[in-house]
């Protein structure tokens, strides 16, 4: 007697297989010195907190006009830099 579920395993195994070699082929995960050679800026945020008579208040970049968050770039001698 034939075993219904064996063609679904079958089936299952090599639909596995065939993800996992699509996988190995065609993602090719970038090393952290790659990644940063094409995008050398990151996004920095600045989080203060103070309390006053037990409310905390939280800020970001509390000197900027918009409160917005700040640029940090990587230059080409490797230091981070304001942008």
């Amino acid at each position: 007697m034939k075993d219904p579920m064996r063609p679904i395993l079958l089936a299952t195994l090599i639909m596995i297989t065939i993800l996992l070699f699509m996988n190995y082929a065609v993602g090719k995960e970038k090393t952290k010195s790659e990644w940063l050679n094409e995008n050398p800026c990151m996004i920095k945020v600045v989080i203060t907190n103070t309390e006053i008579n037990g409310i905390t208040t939280t800020t970001a970049r509390p000197n900027h006009p918009f409160k917005t968050p700040g640029m940090l770039c990587l230059s080409e001698n490797g230091v981070w830099e304001k942008q």
